[in-house]
């Protein structure tokens, strides 16, 4: 069973263990926490392609580097990489900073659940279009009835398994 796995940088554990927990509820993701936005740099380095997606604060609270920023960094790393802002800022400001970089989706903090879920579960649709390889299982005909019955053309077994997530919560 291959996993999603999603780094979540926020200076504020508790708002990243909160996200973490609502997207550990969905198959196949496997949440991790970072803290620390030179840690997680390491991370990202050791192993480019090891995240499907990365969900970061906004305002990070360190000098000179907010989530911007940071995105920058791992875009260096890893162009292809799929950056979501997640943020408690509402203000038009914030989405303005994401206008003209790659940022792929800018989550709220403290939206509803079923919300993030929704907007996660669609990035990973996109990362398993564009960025993942996987295997082609014996299961392609299930899968591809499934996939097409939501208007997508894939043979992937794990797509599949996020257009069921889909299904759930729509």
């Amino acid at each position: 069973k291959v996993e999603f796995e999603i780094l979540i940088i926020d200076d504020k554990e508790t708002d990243a263990q909160a996200v973490a927990e609502i997207l550990s509820e969905l198959a196949n993701v496997k949440p991790m926490i970072i803290t620390d936005t030179e840690k997680a740099l390491v991370l990202v380095n050791k192993n480019p392609e090891r995240f499907a997606l990365i969900l970061q604060d906004l305002n990070l609270n360190i000098k000179n580097l907010d989530g911007i920023g940071l995105a920058k960094k791992i875009w260096k790393i890893n162009p292809s990489q799929l950056i979501a802002i997640f943020s408690g800022e509402e203000h038009v400001d914030a989405l303005i900073k994401c206008v003209g970089t790659p940022i792929v989706e800018f989550i709220k903090k403290g939206g509803p659940a079923t919300l993030t879920q929704k907007k996660v579960l669609n990035l990973l649709q996109k990362y398993a279009a564009t960025c993942l390889h996987t295997n082609i299982s014996g299961k392609v005909a299930e899968n591809q009835k499934l996939c097409e019955s939501m208007g997508i053309v894939s043979r992937s077994p794990l797509m599949a398994a996020v257009i069921g997530d889909l299904k759930k919560i729509a």
